[in-house]
């Protein structure tokens, strides 16, 4: 059997256990290294077989993977083909950024990816992702849309929808989720994109739409189909941007989850439009026991932070909204979709086609 035929049948295995189990095999994977080491021994200068031991590497944990591939590439460059040189340079950017978050040391990697071979689309959406997180959203945009343009698959479409609406393009990417969403039943795995639909429907004042959602993820948490302790929070969210008060309220108080600063914004501002002060006030308090005892359980080596200052700034957000009415206004937010908005989202990659 050719070594072509071999790596696919692996990776072939390795994807369906993942997706089947939503866990890595890792005797499988060790198998398959073995193998691949063995390929190295007979041809030295394989640098696919080298590309697919880093990507093993990375995902049995073992250390200096990035120098590994790096080393590879320096050996087997002046014999290597184009395409898989381009593979392998996208490879090491992907590594820094999805292991460790090195943008800067990616960005060249991925550059010289491109350079060699326009025929791959991760290294275009991993030179979004990069100018994603320098906020240079413009030229993010650009080159997810390189990435769609190869690649017409469920992560790239959703990477430039959320490029798009972090240049305020909200329309244009109200339009892409809505036919990701479009007779898609509510469950753990629509859960993230729907969301991400839902709070663009808020900021193109598409209240309907946002209240069913929110009013899907109340209905299946009540089932016991979500499992995520966040949920009711999220949910009261987009009740909150739609001005249905209430319901939010209920809902936040409904989650065991110690909400964002944004969270806990809008559950004050609910609270005062509902006239329940004393809920409020309840919160602020239970805030407050909360960073008293995360200083308390900290390790002797531990630094310390300003708590009184902490503190002061809970009470001064608590007194802006809930004493003078001060309604909350945030920005939209959007991320990559291997950066999932929701937390802990459980298996937002399963979209992948």
């Amino acid at each position: 059997m050719s070594f072509e035929v071999e790596m696919k049948k692996y990776i072939r295995l390795l994807n369906r256990h993942y997706t089947e189990n939503f866990e890595f095999d890792r005797p499988y994977a060790e198998a398959y290294l073995r193998f691949l080491l063995e390929e190295i021994q007979k041809h030295p200068y394989h640098l696919r077989a080298y590309n697919q031991i880093a990507i093993m590497m990375m995902e049995l944990s073992c250390e200096d993977y990035i120098l590994f591939l790096k080393k590879a590439v320096d050996r087997c460059k002046e014999k290597a083909n184009p395409d898989v040189l381009a593979m392998c340079y996208s490879n090491i950017g992907y590594f820094y950024i999805a292991q460790e978050d090195r943008y800067e040391e990616a960005e060249p990697y991925l550059l010289e990816a491109i350079r060699l071979s326009d025929r791959f689309d991760q290294p275009f959406a991993m030179l979004s992702k990069v100018y994603f997180e320098k906020q240079d959203y413009e030229k993010a945009c650009d080159f997810a849309q390189a990435a769609l343009e190869v690649q017409n698959g469920y992560n790239n479409i959703c990477n430039y929808a959320a490029c798009l609406a972090m240049t305020k393009d909200y329309p244009a990417a109200y339009e892409i989720y809505q036919s990701l969403c479009e007779n898609q039943p509510f469950n753990s795995q629509t859960e993230c994109v729907k969301f991400v639909f839902a709070s663009l429907c808020c900021a193109v004042g598409d209240v309907q739409n946002a209240m069913q959602i929110a009013d899907e993820i109340m209905q299946c948490k009540q089932l016991g189909n979500l499992d995520r302790d966040v949920d009711y929070a999220d949910a009261g969210y987009l009740y909150f941007q739609c001005g249905a008060y209430e319901k939010a309220k209920l809902a936040f108080e409904r989650s065991a989850f110690s909400v964002s600063d944004e969270y806990l914004e809008a559950y004050y501002y609910c609270c005062c439009m509902c006239g329940d002060f004393n809920a409020a006030e309840t919160k602020l308090f239970s805030e407050i026991a909360m960073l008293e005892e995360a200083e308390r359980e900290k390790e002797e080596d531990e630094p310390k932070e300003d708590l009184s200052k902490k503190i002061d700034t809970k009470k001064e957000t608590f007194d802006r909204i809930v004493k003078n009415g001060e309604k909350p206004v945030h920005d939209f937010k959007s991320t990559f979709i291997w950066n999932c908005l929701l937390i802990e989202c459980p298996r937002h990659w399963n979209f992948e086609n």
